[in-house]
């Protein structure tokens, strides 16, 4: 009687495990049949042609300070406006009908630039609205990030130091920002912040899946810097190592090709020499060192 009744027992069991699978697989049928029904209805509606192509907005929310106020949406026009920012004529909105808006030309070296291509990485942090450019230094690091390395056979390396809160971030966000930085490193900036205990292998694992791959499975740093190395082989990229205290942790950030280049940020001076990096020295800004600073609306 037992064995009958275990055996009844197996074969509702058995029995409904069935039907649950049936029912699965049918469900996923009509999930796939709807999922083709919206790309169909999709791809047959007509695309609305009559939108107008101007849209009047201000720059910061303020019109009494926008002496214009006009932004191209249409892709064909090439076409360019320059207008002060809260009556300042040194900060420009330049607006471009080839969907590159520059906003915020600070004076000195830098051309700030919001508007990328969503094709490639950008990890750069934003920058804060009250930048303010410090030419002596940005002129000097610029210069050799637009260098042509591509022939020099090694991954180029600069530093900045300096003591903590003096502004090396900021700097070397603006950086990034920059316009022409963005068009020297056509593959992206890739930022990793270190800190005093910093989870290498989780910032190296951010890197490969900026660039695209989230199959990557990071089992050491080791194995990881070099899957990076092969992913950055024919890519011009600006990788930046932010707040890095120790030697040690920048090295397994040397994984691009000369096309690209490594900017530090660091409190220690022996960080850049261990890793043979330029050095700029970022020292106290004093009252007459500025003259401008970035508004951002």
């Amino acid at each position: 009687m037992q064995k009958r009744s275990l055996r009844r027992l197996w074969k509702q069991i058995i029995l409904f495990l069935s039907k649950l699978a049936g029912f699965l697989r049918g469900n996923r049928r009509r999930l796939k049949r709807r999922r083709h029904l919206l790309k169909d209805r999709v791809a047959q509606t007509p695309l609305n042609r009559d939108i107008p192509s101007q849209v009047e907005q201000p720059i910061l929310g303020n019109a009494e300070n926008n002496e214009a106020s006009v932004t191209s949406l249409a892709p064909h026009i090439q076409s360019q406006v320059e207008q002060p920012i809260s009556g300042n004529e040194n900060v420009l909105q330049n607006v471009k009908g080839n969907n590159n808006i520059n906003v915020g030309r600070v004076e000195g070296s830098l051309t700030i630039n919001y508007r990328r291509p969503i094709d490639r990485p950008f990890q750069a942090p934003s920058l804060p609205a009250n930048f303010v450019d410090r030419p002596q230094v940005t002129v000097e690091i610029k210069a050799r990030l637009l260098a042509n390395t591509f022939n020099a056979g090694a991954l180029l390396i600069s530093a900045i130091h300096g003591l903590g809160g003096i502004g090396k971030t900021t700097l070397v966000t603006a950086l990034a920002h920059d316009e022409d930085i963005q068009k020297r490193f056509s593959g992206g900036v890739l930022w990793a912040t270190l800190g005093q205990q910093p989870d290498i292998l989780a910032l190296l694992s951010s890197w490969v899946q900026a660039l695209g791959d989230y199959e990557f499975s990071a089992i050491n740093i080791e194995a990881t810097s070099a899957y990076l190395r092969s992913l950055l082989h024919d890519k011009a990229v600006l990788l930046v190592v932010d707040d890095a205290w120790e030697p040690d942790k920048v090295k397994p950030f040397l994984v691009a090709s000369s096309q690209s280049q490594l900017l530090i940020t660091s409190r220690r001076a022996d960080v850049a020499d261990s890793v043979g990096a330029y050095l700029q020295q970022l020292n106290l800004m004093t009252p007459g060192r500025f003259s401008l600073s970035l508004i951002v609306p």
